[in-house]
């Protein structure tokens, strides 16, 4: 209840802030008003994650049986942050299908579990970092690893990188902000879609590696073949290609920009 309380007064600051800055042009609006814009903001984003913590602990919303082409979710999140990744000079690579991979679920919220994944790499590497995102088909699911060269987690923090509001130790490159929900979410969300995540890294300044399983969505008029099993390589090459459509990795990897690129 109190966070729905913050909700509005900051979602009224934050309007009348987009109000004033639009009305001083074509003056630029002063450095004061831009922080406190960025604060605002910020604000506005801790209280949205706590509301989302809060509505998937009390229930579990229905994500769809819709189609989703994943590689769309991907493209259109990359889009969005792309302007983050240039502010901090950090290069993204990307290797993915050219062609459809189907999910079932929510369009929007494997976006947000993109997103999240992301965010966190880029907030946990230091301007000019590097950070690849790959998508694989492997034996009926879609496999989406997010990897970066950034600060590392410590052996001992591992375990608990999806518990709740849990930050581990400081890092001197990283931004600080945040209350810690941002893995916890996207455990969640993956969860709810039929998934599984996982986190590596070798240690501290060595980066980390997220990786998310999800089922791949197979059309009700499929019939599966139960009991059986490929037996040749080329049996096994056909029924990998089954798990969405014909599947065709991109042919080398896809560099959207670099640091000072434009």
């Amino acid at each position: 209840m109190i966070v729905h309380e913050l909700r509005g007064p900051l979602a009224t600051m934050s309007n009348t802030l987009q109000s004033c800055a639009a009305g001083a042009k074509p003056a630029a609006p002063s450095p004061a008003a831009e922080i406190l814009a960025r604060q605002v903001r910020k604000a506005l984003r801790l209280v949205d994650d706590l509301l989302e913590v809060s509505r998937l602990a009390r229930n579990a919303p229905n994500v769809g049986a819709e189609s989703v082409n994943i590689v769309q979710v991907i493209a259109r999140t990359v889009e969005d942050l792309d302007h983050q990744f240039r502010k901090r000079q950090q290069a993204l690579t990307l290797s993915v299908p050219s062609e459809t991979v189907s999910v079932q679920g929510d369009a929007m919220r494997l976006g947000q579990i993109v997103a999240n994944l992301l965010e966190n790499s880029s907030k946990y590497s230091g301007t000019g970092g590097k950070i690849s995102l790959r998508l694989t088909c492997e034996s009926g699911q879609v496999v989406l690893c997010i990897r970066d060269d950034g600060a590392g987690i410590e052996p001992a923090d591992l375990p608990h990188i999806f518990d709740p509001y849990y930050r581990g130790k400081r890092s001197p490159v990283c931004d600080r902000s945040g209350l810690g929900l941002g893995l916890t979410l996207v455990r969640r969300l993956v969860e709810l879609h039929g998934g599984t995540i996982e986190g590596k890294s070798d240690g501290p300044g060595c980066g980390s590696e997220f990786t998310v399983r999800l089922p791949a969505y197979a059309s009700p008029s499929m019939t599966p073949v139960v009991g059986t099993q490929p037996q040749s390589k080329q049996d096994q090459d056909d029924a990998e290609k089954e798990c969405v459509k014909t599947q065709k990795p991109a042919e080398g990897e896809e560099r959207l920009h670099g640091p000072g690129e434009q």
